[in-house]
């Protein structure tokens, strides 16, 4: 096997990725934005992995990023349960590109 073919496999991989992180980061702030405006306000991370079928350390990797960026909060309570919620900028964010 050519030494050259590992970095063209690796190189397709990538872009894959990154395709779907940009996908679903919207679906998920959708979601979570939908179920906020429902009352929701604590989400349990178990029910947007199944909405958007994505395991649960994909979910939580995701979040982290969207945490970072003060848009989501994070949880995790004492019996191991994950929950996420909206902060206030996310709303605004919308808001803004909105208009």
């Amino acid at each position: 096997m050519p030494v050259n073919q590992a970095p063209v496999a690796e190189e397709l991989v990538a872009p894959v990725e990154t395709q779907v992180q940009m996908n679903i980061i919207p679906q998920l702030l959708l979601e979570m934005q939908l179920e906020t405006r429902k009352g929701r306000e604590v989400i349990p991370m178990a029910a947007l992995c199944k909405r958007l079928n994505v395991r649960m350390s994909t979910l939580q990797r995701y979040l982290t990023l969207l945490e970072s960026h003060g848009l989501v909060t994070v949880h995790c309570d004492d019996a191991g349960r994950w929950t996420t919620q909206l902060v206030l900028s996310a709303f605004e964010l919308e808001d803004s590109q909105a208009a």
